[in-house]
C-alpha cells in the first residue's frame, strides 16, 4: 500500500516504510525586501544586527497578522519578567531544538 507521504519518520526526511523520500509542500514566500510592513516592522530592527531576515519571519510573513503575535509572544517568552535569566532561556531554547532535531 503506497504511503503518501503520511507515514514514516519524517525526522529523518524520508517515508521510513517505502524508503523514499517524503513528498515536499512548497509555500512561496517573501524576499527579505518584499515583506508587508507590518512584519518588516517588527524584524527589521534584528534582521539589520543579524544580516539576514530568518526563514521564520519570512513563513510567517504569508500572514502578517499570525507574524506579528507570534513574534511578540516569542519576544514576551524571551525578554518579558521571569525568574530566568536570558541565558537559561536561550538554554531551555537550544535543548529543545535538539530534541526536536531542529536546525535552529
Amino acid at each position: 500500500m503506497p504511503c503518501l507521504g503520511l507515514c514514516g519518520d519524517a525526522r529523518y526526511g524520508r517515508n521510513v516504510m517505502a524508503r523514499d523520500p517524503l513528498p515536499i509542500a512548497w509555500l512561496d514566500t517573501p524576499a527579505a525586501d518584499e515583506l508587508p510592513d507590518e512584519v518588516a516592522a517588527e524584524i527589521g530592527p534584528i534582521a539589520e544586527r543579524i544580516g539576514f531576515v530568518p526563514n521564520i519571519a519570512r513563513l510567517l510573513a504569508v500572514t502578517p497578522h499570525h507574524f506579528v503575535h507570534w513574534w511578540r509572544y516569542f519576544d514576551d517568552l524571551m525578554r518579558g519578567p521571569s525568574n530566568l535569566t536570558k541565558t537559561q532561556r536561550e538554554m531551555i531554547a537550544v535543548v529543545v531544538s535538539a530534541e526536536s532535531r531542529c536546525p535552529y
